[in-house]
């Protein structure tokens, strides 16, 4: 989900900020996101990297959006079932 020269896109920055904002450790945001911890600490310490361009990618039809996928991420950290 990387875009060119392996840089983040907006989603995985952003979804990186909101699952810090939960209190996930950097190890564990950046398993999710693709990158490493120390990147990680980076955007949540300054929060500069929020605003960054968006790759434009959209899901096929019928795929789940990234927003869809966070909430799926975040009830099986939380310990819900996938059907929940």
């Amino acid at each position: 989900m990387q875009g060119k020269h392996g840089h983040l896109s907006r989603e995985q920055k952003q979804l990186a900020l909101r699952l810090h904002a939960r209190g996930w450790r950097l190890v564990d945001i950046a398993k999710e996101i693709g990158c490493s911890a120390p990147m990680v600490g980076i955007m949540a310490r300054t929060g500069r990297h929020a605003d960054a361009k968006p790759f434009g990618w959209e899901p096929r039809q019928g795929c789940l959006t990234i927003d869809e996928r966070e909430q799926i991420l975040v009830g099986i950290n939380r310990g819900d079932t996938f059907t929940a």
